[in-house]
């Protein structure tokens, strides 16, 4: 008959006899087998702990799971031994079910240490796994635009879009949400994970709005993860192709001369090309009275018609009558002159010193968003907008194609917040 110990492990003798081993049949033979079989299950466990031992001896940098798991070649090395570990784990706990008294202490210690050492490792498994088979982008991308189709913005950002598909491998889906300030579009993409598949569109009219709103709902210095710009474009000063105004010099030398006479047309008030005419009334020291219309079609009318005296517009609300020989485009509001119409001079050429208004677009991400994905998606817009069909496409609109990296595109919005906040108070615009 065994000794206590030996019921938790102790090996016995090969040459047992059949004296030490009853019949298996009846209530003592089955207490006798049930003994055997625990016995032969403790034994199993006293192994797999001194296995564990050894190992832990024999390779101590294992505890050291960034050194192990650097060794790891690809996420199948780290599957398949993730797969050992489970299967170690549920034989140590079949092996602690059958064991029973003071030897439970030394078995739960082994298991404990076992989890220690492994559990790490099988995290970190599942995380170079993960990694491994994720590439950004693996799934559409939204771009949200605040303008309704159609305009500058919507048709450039749709250049933008189809090419950047193509170079990212997954489509950039364009979807308009017009309304006032932007709000809807930006929070949308606020409201979006952080993970680089919900982009919006900004432009010099997000500036505005974060003067114009009394209380914005968003702050896009401290909530935008910024990208890169993807193209600028100047506003156009047009008369009728029978005006007698031949130049801007004399637009404002009339308004100077006569005030309150010479009106200009715009679109709506608080609008860029709003402002823009209030900075240039303002500049000029011109007596001009401006007359927002509802869209750009209308100001042509007017224009055409006599109503006003010149406009200032988009370069696509004014090239194609200027084509067709029904206006004159006589200044631009640019720093320097358009590579488009290089013949045409600025207004700060025509005597409104410092006079700079151009108008931009750009691509920007929710807070929060890796950086890796906003380092990704930069790098493939300036690859996109550098493309010759869409440098062409874009001067087409009279926009200038560029990029920027994501600081510059901050700057700009630094830089224009404060400009048009001063000219919506001169102006006495009321706030929203």
């Amino acid at each position: 008959m065994s000794r206590p110990g030996d019921y938790f492990g102790c090996t016995q003798s090969s040459n047992t006899t059949a004296a030490q081993h009853p019949p298996t049949t009846g209530r003592r033979g089955f207490r006798h087998s049930h003994r055997r079989s625990t016995q032969r299950r403790a034994r199993q466990g006293v192994q797999l702990e001194q296995t564990l031992i050894t190992s832990e001896r024999r390779e101590p940098a294992r505890h050291d799971n960034r050194n192990w798991w650097a060794e790891a070649k690809g996420h199948r090395a780290a599957a398949s031994q993730l797969k050992t570990i489970l299967v170690r784990v549920r034989q140590v706990a079949s092996d602690i079910k059958s064991i029973r008294g003071d030897r439970m202490v030394r078995a739960f210690r082994s298991a404990r240490r076992m989890m220690l050492l492994f559990v790490p490792a099988a995290v970190l498994a599942l995380t170079q796994i993960a990694v491994a088979e994720t590439k950004y982008p693996d799934k559409p991308i939204r771009l949200i635009l605040p303008f309704g189709p159609g305009g500058v913005s919507d048709v450039t950002a749709r250049i933008v879009a189809e090419r950047l598909g193509q170079k990212l491998g997954e489509q950039v889906v364009v979807e308009n949400m017009p309304g006032p300030g932007g709000i809807n579009a930006t929070r949308t993409v606020l409201r979006a994970p952080a993970d680089g598949y919900t982009l919006g569109l900004l432009s010099n009219g997000t500036a505005i709005s974060v003067d114009l709103f009394e209380h914005l709902p968003f702050d896009p210095i401290k909530q935008f993860a910024m990208v890169s710009e993807i193209g600028s474009f100047d506003l156009l000063i047009a008369v009728a192709a029978r005006s007698k105004y031949k130049t801007l010099q004399d637009l404002i030398a009339a308004a100077k001369a006569h005030p309150g006479t010479i009106n200009l047309g715009t679109i709506s008030v608080g609008s860029t090309q709003n402002l823009g005419a209030e900075l240039f009334r303002s500049m000029s020291a011109a007596n001009m009275t401006i007359v927002p219309y509802r869209n750009s079609p209308d100001i042509v009318l007017a224009l055409l018609r006599g109503d006003v005296d010149a406009m200032l517009d988009f370069p696509p609300a004014i090239e194609g009558q200027a084509h067709d020989g029904k206006l004159r485009i006589i200044g631009t509001s640019g720093l320097n002159r358009s590579p488009f119409l290089k013949d045409v001079p600025t207004a700060a050429e025509s005597g409104v010193a410092g006079y700079n208004v151009t108008s931009w677009n750009g691509i920007f991400a929710p807070q929060g968003t890796p950086q890796d994905v906003i380092e990704t998606l930069n790098k493939a817009i300036t690859e996109v907008v550098d493309m010759p069909d869409v440098r062409a496409k874009f001067a087409r609109l009279g926009v200038v194609a560029q990029a920027s990296r994501p600081d510059e595109l901050v700057a700009i919005l630094q830089r224009d917040i404060p400009k048009w906040d001063a000219v919506i108070k001169k102006a006495r615009i009321p706030k929203k």
